[in-house]
């Protein structure tokens, strides 16, 4: 979903990096809770910028990265199923190419260590 808003607010608002660490030793004896909430728009949204938004129009961020690039910009869905067939595809962790993996045309993964 946070791709969603990254896409939504032509970057203005970026994907959060979710990584899961080992406590440092001193910690490793307390239990940890965590927190999630996940909210998405609806599968027929298309995650073009929001063009009407003041605060994107004063901070320039007219396009996101399927828009710059001339490329079709998907639904939630479309997206949706695209991000999940590359995560699902065995090894895609462990190639170099898969961590930059076109997704879709006009969005790079980023994966980060």
């Amino acid at each position: 979903a946070c791709d969603a808003l990254q896409f939504l607010t032509g970057g203005y608002v970026k994907s959060t990096i979710h990584r899961v660490t080992i406590p440092p030793k001193d910690h490793q004896h307390v239990d940890r809770l965590g927190l999630l909430y996940f909210s998405r728009p609806h599968n027929d949204v298309v995650l073009a910028t929001i063009k009407e938004s003041p605060v994107l129009q004063r901070e320039e961020y007219p396009e996101d990265g399927f828009e710059k690039r001339g490329n079709p910009v998907p639904t939630m869905e479309e997206w949706t199923f695209a991000k999940q067939k590359w995560q699902r595809h065995a090894g895609y962790r462990e190639s170099v190419a898969d961590k930059t993996a076109i997704i879709l045309p006009g969005f790079k993964e980023k994966v980060y260590a």
